[in-house]
């Protein structure tokens, strides 16, 4: 049973629940956090577009967030796309609960296979966070600490990736960042040549992400294509070639993150 499938489960247990059935921790909200739930609730925000702003904070945040306050932006987020849909729309919401939320369905915090997500992630944050315990910097490494950092988020990025393409393309990156630092070692004494270590990170990102869109399956390429929204097709034929390019490789980007869980590694 969905914990906001029913009215007579109040507003601010229902979102109590659905926070803390993915956190795990604690017996219930603090102060803080049953404040801004009223002010949501006062404001008229219907249950799930609360609790889908908080599933979007535990699906996107690297660490879980430990308070509600913590998940506001992703809520403001969906509070924002709610009141888009619901401009035009005609659905009415149960009795009290507020306009409806079309078209969408959240996913049940009770379902077993959750858990195991959030379990698994979990694992996953605290090995990573073990890993940082026991990483340091050579003292006479220190002017590469940009490196180290983004290396140390590559390596996570690429451990963690869930297909062998990911993985692939990590590896291609790991290569390149291992003769970057090669070369900075040998002139280290040249603070100019020094100073470009950062821009060097930055473009062997940038090649990464072109490395995946180049690797991707004609079936792929085609859905990352239909993805372009029409309003940015429109945009874009009023554009430079070069600004057109642009915005197509930032959208692309963009895509490879929402839809293949991809991830920059560059840690200024």
């Amino acid at each position: 049973m969905s914990l906001y499938a029913s009215n007579s489960f109040g507003y601010l247990q229902q979102a109590e629940s659905f926070f803390l059935s993915h956190s795990g921790q604690g017996l219930m909200l603090g102060s803080k956090d049953t404040e801004l739930l009223r002010h949501w609730r006062d404001r008229g925000v219907p249950i799930e577009v609360v609790c889908a702003g908080i599933h979007r904070a535990f699906e996107q945040f690297e660490e879980p967030p430990r308070q509600v306050t913590r998940c506001r932006k992703m809520v403001e987020f969906e509070m924002h796309a709610w009141q888009q849909r619901s401009a035009g729309g005609h659905d009415q919401a149960p009795e009290g609960m507020g306009p409806g939320l079309p078209g969408r369905e959240l996913p049940d915090p009770t379902d077993p296979r959750r858990r195991q997500r959030r379990q698994e992630f979990r694992q996953r944050f605290e090995a990573s966070r073990e890993r940082a315990l026991t990483r340091r910097i050579p003292d006479d490494e220190r002017f590469l600490a940009v490196w180290y950092r983004s290396m140390w988020r590559l390596t996570d990025l690429g451990q963690e990736s869930e297909t062998e393409l990911g993985r692939d393309v990590y590896r291609w990156a790991y290569k390149q960042m291992q003769a970057l630092r090669v070369e900075a070692l040998e002139v280290k004494d040249d603070p100019v040549a020094i100073s470009r270590v950062a821009l060097a990170i930055g473009e062997i990102e940038a090649a990464m992400y072109e490395q995946m869109i180049a690797r991707l399956s004609p079936r792929q390429r085609e859905r990352l294509d239909r993805s372009v929204p029409e309003a940015l097709r429109e945009a874009l034929a009023g554009m430079s070639l070069e600004a057109r390019e642009r915005q197509m490789r930032l959208w692309q980007r963009k895509s490879l993150e929402e839809e293949m869980a991809f991830r920059a590694f560059f840690t200024p």
